[in-house]
């Protein structure tokens, strides 16, 4: 639970910090996924959907982030 008053966002809106990270994700992410949609299967399949998970990991993590300091703020 998030408490009203933290300080979590003080500093640098939520907002800013999510578009930090996930503006370059989501260039990789693209990437990674037209490159998969060429690439003949191959074990580096295998490396790039394990990319994909870590990424779309990755994205969970911010949003879940971004939204419990609009909560807060």
């Amino acid at each position: 639970m998030v408490k009203k008053n933290c300080s979590c966002c003080k500093t640098v809106p939520p907002g800013e910090i999510a578009n930090q990270i996930l503006n370059p994700l989501t260039t990789i992410k693209g990437f990674l996924q037209l490159y998969l949609l060429k690439m003949e299967k191959s074990l580096n399949d295998e490396v790039l959907h394990l990319l994909l998970n870590e990424i779309n990991k990755i994205e969970t993590i911010v949003n879940d982030l971004e939204n419990n300091c609009k909560k807060c703020s």
